[in-house]
């Protein structure tokens, strides 16, 4: 393996940066599967949800891995931060097209459920089927205005 990365740090960020296009694409809605913002927004709890149920389910493989290195300038932490801000993005636009009254303020609020939630579950803590973080994420978006 070190012939192909210069230390065990390296490896870590590489294998990160892989995950996005799957681990996102597993986030977002296909075609007709949800039409309005807040269907879209709905959806990635929806999807939480499910995936919190699978058999070795850990939780966000990005959170795990920023919460665990605690060093900001580890190359995996930029990795997954970087990340964790497209999810924030994507909740921003879709809060902002939906109506939101403060877009930037209900990214973070349902940034902190989805990470909440997907710590809880993946400690085995909380158990998601219930719909406990998509009614969670209704009730902000409700709050919020989007429609």
């Amino acid at each position: 393996m070190y012939q192909l990365f210069g230390s065990k740090d390296e490896m870590l960020a590489a294998s990160l940066e892989r995950r996005p296009p799957g681990y996102e694409a597993g986030l977002s809605p296909g075609p007709g599967e949800a039409a309005t913002p807040r269907e879209r927004i709905l959806y990635v709890f929806e999807r939480l949800a499910r995936a919190s149920a699978e058999p070795g389910y850990h939780g966000c493989p990005y959170l795990a891995a920023l919460v665990e290195l605690k060093d900001p300038g580890h190359a995996a932490s930029r990795v997954a931060r970087d990340a964790k801000e497209r999810l924030k993005e994507a909740f921003r636009a879709q809060a902002e097209l939906g109506g939101a009254r403060d877009s930037g303020l209900l990214a973070r609020q349902l940034m902190l459920v989805f990470d909440g939630a997907s710590a809880r579950s993946g400690a085995g803590v909380e158990s998601l089927d219930d719909g406990l973080a998509t009614s969670t994420a209704t009730t902000l978006l409700d709050a919020a205005g989007v429609g």
